[in-house]
């Protein structure tokens, strides 16, 4: 995203907080980001796919209906149109490009998951899995199945079989559940009881995100005793 981000990141995981993270291709400090990732071995890496911001990294001129007047990124605008099979070509397209840059970078792909969420919109879950055929990436970031109360009950039901989807028809591996950290804490004890596997997402550097990490560290170093951290490399 940016140098601010990326150094909190690499702080985090340096303290053993962060296990996984995922690079923005077409982000102002991506080339930066790639350099420094080989000094965390332990650590794995994915592609933070991307379709809300930025310049893309492709001239797909069949994206131009999620694309500002500077040909940049409209936000979460993917979210309010219909997403039809020459946009979805057009994503695809730029998804690989997006790809491509970190391999060329040098980053070993672990998993997929994607700025704001959009691989979660169910339109694209066909682009998701031919990017897996394309590139054996088989590992993916399911939608978030961790609530704490007042969660209406057909939203978790869209999101259970979405999540189901990844798995089963795009043939992805995840983990068993997913949630913010704050949203996790809140969820109160037993939130995860029963899961083999949870990822819980943080983002270092963001503006107010201070409070959140030292939620991190505290987390990892009291709550954290009695599970084994991994990373996506090893789920």
């Amino acid at each position: 995203m940016n140098q601010r981000v990326n150094r909190e990141i690499f702080r985090l995981m340096d303290a053993g907080a962060v296990t996984s993270a995922t690079l923005l291709a077409n982000g102002e400090a991506v080339e930066e980001a790639a350099v420094e990732a080989r000094r965390f071995p332990q650590c794995s890496f994915g592609v933070h796919l991307n379709v809300t911001e930025f310049q893309p990294l492709s001239t797909q001129t069949e994206m131009g209906t999620i694309l500002d007047d500077a040909g940049r990124f409209r936000g979460n605008h993917i979210r309010e149109i219909q997403i039809g099979s020459r946009l979805k070509s057009a994503i695809f397209q730029e998804w690989c490009a997006q790809i491509e840059k970190l391999l060329a970078l040098g980053i070993t792909l672990s998993h997929i998951d994607s700025h704001h969420h959009t691989h979660t919109i169910p339109a694209l879950l066909p682009v998701l899995r031919r990017l897996r055929h394309k590139y054996a990436i088989g590992k993916v970031r399911i939608s978030r199945n961790v609530y704490a109360a007042g969660e209406p009950f057909a939203l978790k039901m869209k999101k259970s079989l979405y999540n189901a989807a990844l798995r089963h028809v795009a043939g992805f591996k995840t983990t068993d559940l997913f949630s913010g950290l704050d949203m996790f804490v809140a969820a109160g004890r037993g939130a995860g009881d029963g899961a083999k596997s949870l990822e819980l997402m943080v983002h270092p550097g963001a503006t107010g995100s201070q409070q959140e990490s030292e939620l991190l560290v505290n987390w990892v170093k009291e709550s954290g005793k009695g599970v084994r951290l991994i990373n996506y490399a090893g789920l």
